[in-house]
């Protein structure tokens, strides 16, 4: 029986759109039945692929139904959150096309397509789970899953927030900061990264809790155990505060506090042979980009 995959992309420009013309050509050509996500339909319309070029149109609510093997996302990191999003606990495994710019999720990029679809086809590939984090705001008014990381922000640009937290009960401190971004492994290369924090190989099992420009140089990136319960308490000037978990949004009141937990499920990560998490990180970052590595 052919394999089914899953075709995704959170927003779809000319370079995208040409990806996902030459994929459908590689696709049919090994055979596979191919189904593509309605809103991703609707965006590839304008590019001249029409939707009775799928064997099936899916949303989060019926992916199922199709017993898909692999959703390939095709776009940038942002459209494999997206992709996970969609996915949530169903557990199909996600394998990211890069047409963006650093692709530490969607790190297929456009030269090595062509292997990547030989390497399904054959079934050279492995599936990693990625833990996930369930976060919850107030009585639960706003909850949801992220992969990345759960973020607290200042809502205005005036003044610091004043960011109490709890680990499992305990009290660990108060954050004198613009922020503190609650991050997995797999986000340990996003925002974190990007407020000082460290990289961690995705396989391991902890929580980084980064603040964002503290105001007090005593306060470094912590790492705690995977199945930590995170709590926080926000005081602002402004009364509220902002919650980013991956691309998701939302302001809140300051009365409300934040839980950050592991979700009870995981994202399964297609990742293909030969590619490994090193070497990603050693040339997206130009890791020892010295002359001195380059002499003859």
């Amino acid at each position: 029986m052919s394999k089914i995959i899953a075709l995704y992309g959170k927003k779809i420009q000319s370079d995208a759109a040409q990806v996902f013309k030459h994929l459908l050509g590689l696709l049919a050509r090994r055979g596979f039945r191919i189904i593509c996500e309605e809103n991703t339909s609707q965006m590839l319309l304008q590019f001249g692929i029409a939707k009775e070029g799928f064997n099936g149109l899916f949303n989060s609510g019926n992916i199922c139904d199709f017993n898909p093997d692999i959703l390939l996302s095709v776009g940038g990191d942002g459209s494999f959150l997206g992709a996970a999003s969609l996915i949530g606990d169903k557990g199909v495994p996600i394998l990211g096309i890069n047409c963006g710019r650093m692709g530490f999720l969607a790190n297929v990029a456009k030269p090595d397509i062509e292997r990547a679809i030989d390497s399904i086809a054959n079934d050279d590939y492995d599936i990693l789970p990625r833990e996930t984090l369930a976060y919850s705001v107030g009585e639960r008014e706003i909850e949801g899953s992220a992969l990345n990381e759960v973020t607290v922000l200042k809502s205005d640009m005036a003044s610091l927030l004043t960011i109490h937290v709890w680990v499992d009960g305990n009290f660990l401190t108060t954050y004198w900061a613009d922020g503190l971004v609650i991050s997995t492994p797999t986000g340990s290369t996003a925002y974190s990264m990007s407020a000082g924090g460290p990289i961690v190989a995705p396989d391991c099992r902890l929580v980084l809790l980064t603040p964002v420009s503290p105001h007090n140089l005593s306060h470094r990136p912590m790492a705690i155990p995977s199945g930590s319960r995170v709590e926080i308490a926000v005081e602002s000037r402004s009364g509220e505060y902002v919650v980013c978990a991956d691309s998701e949004m939302y302001k809140c009141d300051e009365k409300k506090r934040v839980v950050v937990s592991k979700a009870e499920s995981a994202i399964n990560v297609v990742s293909l042979k030969g590619v490994n998490f090193y070497d990603t990180v050693r040339k997206k970052l130009y890791w020892g980009e010295d002359m001195r590595n380059n002499k003859q």
